[in-house]
């Protein structure tokens, strides 16, 4: 089984691209500290993977950066400012990856692909000054990081045309408006029909830091790759069982696991805790007046409503044993605390 047989599975998570001439803000769908967030960021790299034309990636990898805009706004509308920072932040993320892939495209009429990135851009910037407009005065800060994000790849757009020897403007004017007819519907991607060299399947586990390996058939092996952006898997996959690449895409299936919560704790003495609490990109600070490692896997379970078991799986504590000299030795969490 592999990428046609996983394909009607993601067909059905891929949506059709919105016109942006409008400027209006898609819908948010799942927005930052939701449990499924995570997930949903994992799906999107999924699409984009699957997406091998690269002009087609850098369209949807837009898409999904003016998606990072509504989450933006609804979560300053739900007065969460640490929520919207993390949108922010991933928005930064995708629209690197996206330039990437923008400063690697060649095309056959290269100066109306540069065109069109750049009106997409200034559709962001619509929606953006859309969302600005009805901003009260704390939120203002956070439309300005995004206004300054696509000033960046504005940036990248330039030196893009400058290489090329391109007239940006006039390239742009000349231009047809992006809309659904220049930005295609996503209802899916092609896979090529590669002549295998070996019998293979490769089931690949993604989770947040990692991915485990198990590849079945001619070629019988395990092992885990600390890589989690699926085409540096393929390359990475493909140089280890010396396959070639399309051999690894026709024969890869992807399971995206949840990504796991950070819990660190620093132990001050007999009498206070400091935690650190990482899960779904939202931070959390907690400060407790007790040191039993059991006790503070309870009491962070209560206020973060996670899982007492998983937090006592990835908690790792640290000791301050001597005014303030922290040693870094890691406390397991169902052990109690004996000093």
């Amino acid at each position: 089984m592999g990428f046609k047989q996983f394909l009607p599975v993601i067909a059905l998570l891929i949506l059709a691209a919105p016109a942006l001439a409008d400027a209006r803000l898609p819908e948010a769908g799942i927005v930052p500290g939701s449990f499924l967030y995570s997930i949903d960021l994992s799906l999107e790299n999924i699409k984009l993977f699957l997406t091998f034309d690269r002009a087609e990636r850098i369209r949807v990898g837009l898409q999904f950066a003016a998606e990072r805009i509504s989450e933006l706004q609804l979560t300053l509308i739900e007065d969460s400012p640490e929520r919207a920072e993390a949108a922010l932040e991933e928005r930064k993320a995708l629209l690197d990856k996206v330039a990437v892939q923008f400063k690697k495209h060649h095309g056959d009429d290269e100066a109306a692909f540069v065109a069109e990135i750049q009106q997409t851009l200034d559709a962001h910037d619509a929606l953006i000054k859309d969302a600005y407009d009805g901003a009260d005065a704390g939120e203002i800060d956070f439309y300005d990081k995004a206004t300054d994000q696509n000033k960046a790849f504005k940036a990248v757009i330039e030196e893009r045309a400058k290489d090329l020897d391109i007239e940006l403007a006039e390239a742009v004017e000349e231009a047809p408006v992006v809309s659904e007819e220049t930005v295609p519907a996503i209802t899916g991607a092609v896979v090529s029909e590669p002549e295998l060299p070996k019998d293979i399947a490769i089931h690949a586990a993604v989770s947040d830091e990692e991915t485990d390996i198990v590849v079945t058939g001619d070629i019988e092996r395990k092992f885990t790759l600390d890589v989690t952006e699926l085409e540096d898997l393929v390359t990475e996959i493909a140089k280890l069982l010396d396959v070639s690449e399309d051999n690894v895409r026709d024969a890869m299936i992807v399971e995206v696991a949840a990504a796991k919560p950070r819990i660190t704790v620093m132990i001050e003495g007999d009498e206070v805790a400091r935690i650190t609490v990482i899960n779904n990109g939202i931070e959390k600070k907690i400060v407790l007046a007790i040191t039993d490692p059991q006790a503070i896997a309870v009491e962070v379970a209560r206020r973060t409503g996670l899982d007492v078991e998983l937090v006592r799986d990835v908690m790792t504590i640290t000791k301050d044993y001597n005014e303030g000299y922290y040693l870094n030795v890691t406390i397991p969490a169902n052990e109690t605390n004996s000093s």
